[in-house]
């Protein structure tokens, strides 16, 4: 038995922020805050929304953190409890849309960041994201991180109100996305499908969707990134995240995402590099243990799992991404407190084989 909930109204195709005016008519008395990425003023896409929003802006936030803090998140709060704002707009990467979906909840219930984190029995006022990047799904997604510098850690949230109202994908807005963003954010797609097949909670759905995220994305991420393709290459990652999104919605994510919140909050790794750091080595023991992990990598086309995963390294190596520890510049001596960091994270229980800390430890000194 498994059930399905992904309420999420999604928009997609290309030139649709040219039409926000009408995509957003059932809001007509709304009152927005919008909350933006620095690359969204600088390529033009806020100005387009602010003209089609004359006098309906109440306020606005430009530059949010690459890991958003509680800092970012109160900042939102205030400034809609400020104007008086009725909703939110988040266009950006994954860290706007993640510090939006929580202030969104913050600016509903009267709450400080730190106090939405705990709270249970949550509500928002309502939201709207609008992705400029390949690779986070938040826009999709019931989940959101947010970084909490006092305590030294990343604190991962979900829950059925952190589901937008409305997605509005528009592969043009990922056009101008640098080679670095286009890489790292790209491999997250990857890392979210590879978690979400070899995952506890899977099912037919979230496997059929993550593998055709995996196919998109072993198909055009190379190209996208060497600036071969850009409408076909964008349009198809896209489709990935979106797809992928939905799988992880089910699922949630596992071992990669577990290990990963450490390697970015003590020694700075970029999210998507750091999940990918690891994922191959999930993969691997998970598809020793359920043969489905077999079948599926030949679905794909690859003759065994251990040709996938190289594939996937090679990849990893062609769009400038670390793949060691070393590359990384962390030292093996930091393992256990990597290792324990991430037994205390609740998606560590979502992988297929559990290990103990020891164990992972030594799956860690692999890289």
């Amino acid at each position: 038995m498994f059930k399905l909930f992904h309420p999420v109204n999604i928009k997609f195709g290309e030139g649709l922020i040219g039409d926000l005016e009408t995509l957003l008519e059932r809001y007509e008395a709304t009152n927005f805050v919008i909350v933006a990425g620095n690359s969204a003023k600088n390529n033009g896409i806020l100005s387009v929304i602010e003209s089609q929003l004359e006098g309906r802006v109440s306020g606005m936030i430009v530059g949010i953190e690459e890991n958003p803090t509680i800092e970012n998140v109160d900042s939102i709060i205030d400034l809609v409890s400020d104007t008086k704002a009725d909703a939110l707009i988040g266009i950006g990467g994954g860290s706007v849309m993640d510090a939006t979906k929580v202030a969104s909840i913050g600016a509903a219930m009267g709450l400080d960041a730190s106090d939405v984190l705990v709270q249970k029995n949550r509500t928002r006022i309502p939201l709207i994201l609008i992705p400029t990047t390949s690779g986070s799904s938040s826009e999709v997604t019931n989940s959101a991180v947010i970084s909490d510098h006092s305590l030294g850690k990343k604190l991962p949230t979900n829950g059925p109100e952190l589901f937008a109202d409305l997605a509005i994908i528009d592969p043009e807005l990922t056009y101008t996305c640098p080679k670095s963003v286009t890489a790292i954010s790209g491999i997250d797609i990857m890392c979210h499908a590879f978690d979400a097949i070899g995952n506890v909670n899977h099912n037919p759905y979230s496997d059929a969707l993550a593998i055709e995220a995996l196919r998109l994305a072993f198909r055009h991420l190379k190209p996208v990134y060497d600036g071969e393709e850009t409408r076909e290459g964008r349009h198809a990652l896209s489709v990935a995240t979106m797809l992928v999104g939905q799988a992880f919605s089910q699922t949630g994510t596992s071992g990669s995402h577990a290990v990963s919140y450490y390697l970015t909050s003590e020694f700075g790794v970029p999210h998507g590099e750091a999940c990918a750091l690891t994922v191959d080595l999930w993969f691997k023991i998970n598809s020793e243990e359920d043969s489905r992990l077999e079948t599926i990598t030949t679905s794909l086309g690859f003759s065994s799992v251990d040709e996938m995963l190289h594939t996937f390294n090679e990849l990893k190596k062609a769009i400038g991404l670390r793949t060691t520890l070393g590359e990384l510049g962390i030292d093996k001596k930091y393992l256990d407190a990597i290792a324990e960091d991430a037994m205390l994270q609740a998606n560590m229980k979502n992988n297929i084989v559990q290990l103990n800390e020891s164990e992972l430890i030594e799956l860690l000194n692999r890289k």
